[in-house]
């Protein structure tokens, strides 16, 4: 017991002195303890990597770089980013990936929304635990496929005051059209909605990003609109420097 007791003493001691490090370095490279890019955002964007990473070797069954995986028709596939959301505040980190999709990384769960991790807990919550573990299932505790799901929505649908072209797929085009909406990018719902790649995700749901032409115009108009009540003394651009950038432009030399 008492080598036992010894050796948590000297962890503790080595992991003060490692703080110290880590925060004189944090100090002198003027590197905030907390925060986006803070000193403990990085340390558990580092950690949760290296834990990843390590989830991912044990996945495939080899190390990364290690000849031992050729041929073994599964591989690292980049990687991906993330946001986590965590006691000190969001962090992005960078998620394996290999390339049969296979890998699904335990110490980073898949991200649930607040609202919706409190609608699921108070619903496990008033409801019998059954030995599958499912959240939902059939009266035979099977899981939910998807013409079994369809029916039952499309009777939900049929109630008072929901329109009769609402469709089980209208759910999915609605939350695709939210992420859009609200500035996610092509990667992001492309990842969301479960596409092979970035080229789907675009071709079914290009109509649905705001017209660039729009978004262009309205760039230029916010450059070149003076805030009300300002009246500059002088043209930022003045009229010799407009006949050289003409000049310049048609390709007439100046004039001696």
């Amino acid at each position: 017991m008492s080598e036992t007791l010894a050796a948590v003493a000297n962890d503790a001691v080595e992991t003060k002195k490692l703080a110290e490090q880590l925060l004189a370095q944090a100090k002198s490279q003027g590197i905030d303890l907390v925060g986006p890019g803070g000193l403990l955002n990085q340390l558990t964007k580092t950690v949760l990597e290296t834990a990843l990473e390590a989830e991912m070797t044990e996945h495939i069954g080899y190390e990364k770089h290690d000849p031992a995986g050729r041929g073994t028709g599964n591989s690292r596939n980049g990687t991906r980013s993330k946001t986590v959301v965590t006691e000190i505040g969001p962090v992005e980190i960078d998620v394996p990936r290999d390339t049969s999709s296979s890998f699904e990384p335990k110490i980073v769960e898949k991200r649930v929304p607040a609202d919706a991790h409190e609608a699921l807990s108070g619903f496990l919550s008033c409801v019998e635990r059954e030995r599958h573990d499912l959240v939902f299932s059939t009266k035979a505790g099977n899981p939910w496929c998807a013409d079994g799901m369809g029916e039952r929505f499309r009777a939900a649908a049929k109630q008072p005051k929901v329109p009769s072209c609402f469709t089980w797929h209208d759910l999915r085009h609605f939350y695709a059209s939210a992420l859009i909406q609200n500035g996610a990018s092509v990667k992001t719902v492309q990842v969301r909605l479960g596409h092979a790649d970035a080229e789907t995700t675009l071709r079914v749901c290009t109509h649905l990003w705001p017209d660039q032409d729009a978004h262009t115009r309205a760039a230029i108009e916010s450059v070149f609109t003076r805030p009300e009540g300002d009246t500059p003394t002088e043209y930022p651009v003045r009229n010799e420097q407009i006949s050289e950038l003409r000049r310049d432009a048609d390709g007439t030399p100046a004039a001696s």
